[in-house]
C-alpha cells in the first residue's frame, strides 16, 4: 500500500532513521509487530535495486521468517493497528538469505486508500487465499505497484521450506498484527532433528556414533555413561555445527570401558543455554561365555542342536542368530 509523501520526508526517513534488522526474527504464529528499521534501498537499507522488487527500498522495515511444516497454499494478512497506516511487503524463497539476493516472489507496493475490496478491508494488505475469510477472493497478480489493491496471489509451499518476509511500513508507525492463512502451517523447527544414536564394541572400547538432519542454535554436544542408567558421568564434549539444514554426523570413542552392561545418554545445548536430552541407549559389555537359551524353525517350533535345516538360535545376550545345518 501507497500513501504519497513528499520527497523531502521521504529522504529525512531514510537518512535518519536508518538500521539493519537482519537477521531476521523466526515466527511461528500470528504475531504482531513493531517495524524498527528504515532505508533507501541500494543507500541505507538491505535491499538494492535488483532485490526491492516494487518497494523502492526500506522505509521503516521490519524482516521476519516462517518455517513451513505442513505444504499446501500459503498466504497472510496484515492488519494495520491504524487502519490509515501504509503498510507494503515483499516475500522472497525458498530458504533465502537475509539480505536476499535475488528479487522477492511476492511483492505489494498499492495505494492504501482503505477501500480495495470494499471498507472491510480496512487498510488490510496481504497475500490472498480462497480461505482467508478477510479477503475472500483469490488474485492473480504476484507484484504489484501503486495502482495495485493490496493483495497478491497465494504461494504452493511444501514443508521443510522457510520464506523471508520484508514488512515496510510507508507511513507512521503504529505497528502491526501479521495472521497466516491457507492450506500450509508454520511452526518453530526443533532446535536439533536427530537422525540416529548407536554404540559399537570395539575390543575394550565403546564407539559412538550419531547424526542429525537439520540443527538450530546448537553450540556442543555432552556424552554421559552410566552401568546403572541413574549414576551419569560425563565422558565427552563434542561442538556442534550451530545451523545446518544438511546431514551432519559425529562419532566418539569411550576406552577401556567396564565389562558390565553400559548406558548412553546424549544432551544438545543450546547458544542461549537450553538443552535437550535424548534416547538412552545400551550395550552389554559382558565378555562372559554367550550360551544358547533356545532354537526354532521357521514357523517357532523348538528345535534340537542336531536339527536339519534353517533354525534360528537365541543367546543369552539377547542376540540372535540364523543358522542352516545341512
Amino acid at each position: 500500500m501507497k500513501t504519497f509523501l513528499t520527497v523531502s520526508l521521504i529522504i529525512f526517513c531514510c537518512d535518519f532513521f536508518s538500521q539493519n534488522t537482519c537477521p531476521p526474527s523466526l515466527v511461528c504464529s500470528n504475531y504482531n509487530g513493531i517495524p524498527n528499521g528504515a532505508g533507501a534501498g541500494g543507500q541505507n537499507g538491505e535491499l538494492s535495486a535488483a532485490t526491492d522488487g516494487c518497494l523502492g527500498g526500506e522505509h521503516n522495515s521490519s524482516w521476519i521468517t516462517v518455517n513451513i511444516t505442513i505444504g499446501g497454499t500459503f498466504g497472510f494478512t496484515i492488519n494495520p493497528n491504524t487502519n490509515n497506516n501504509d503498510f507494503d511487503f515483499a516475500v522472497w524463497g525458498p530458504n533465502s538469505a537475509c539480505p536476499p539476493t535475488t528479487a522477492p516472489i511476492r511483492c505489494s507496493y498499492a495505494v492504501n486508500n482503505n477501500n480495495f475490496a470494499g471498507n472491510a478491508d480496512n487498510g488490510n494488505t496481504g497475500i490472498s487465499t480462497t480461505i482467508n475469510s478477510l479477503h475472500p477472493t483469490s488474485e492473480s497478480d504476484n507484484t504489484e505497484g501503486s495502482g495495485g489493491n493490496g493483495w497478491v496471489n497465494s504461494i504452493n509451499v511444501t514443508a521443510g521450506q522457510t520464506y523471508l518476509i520484508l514488512i515496510d511500513n510507508f507511513t507512521t508507525n503504529s505497528g502491526y498484527q501479521i495472521d497466516f492463512n491457507g492450506s500450509s502451517s508454520i511452526a518453530c523447527p526443533l532446535p536439533i532433528e536427530l537422525a540416529d544414536f548407536s554404540v559399537e564394541s570395539k575390543g575394550e572400547d565403546n564407539f559412538l556414533k550419531w547424526s542429525t538432519f537439520s540443527e538450530r542454535n546448537a553450540s556442543y554436544y555432552k556424552i554421559e555413561n552410566a552401568t546403572d542408567a541413574q549414576n551419569w558421568k560425563e565422558i565427552g564434549i563434542l561442538q556442534a555445527s550451530g545451523n545446518s539444514n544438511s546431514l551432519r554426523s559425529y562419532s566418539m570413542i569411550h576406552k577401556n570401558v567396564t565389562k558390565v552392561i553400559n548406558y548412553y545418554r546424549l544432551t544438545q545445548y543450546d547458544f542461549d543455554g537450553q538443552f535437550k536430552a535424548f534416547k538412552i541407549i545400551v550395550i552389554d559389555n559382558f565378555k562372559g561365555k554367550l550360551t544358547i537359551v533356545r532354537r526354532v524353525n521357521i514357523v517357532g517350533q523348538n528345535v534340537s542342536k542336531d536339527y536339519k535345516g534353517l533354525k534360528i538360535v537365541t543367546y543369552s545376550d539377547g542376540s540372535v542368530k540364523k543358522i542352516l545345518n545341512n
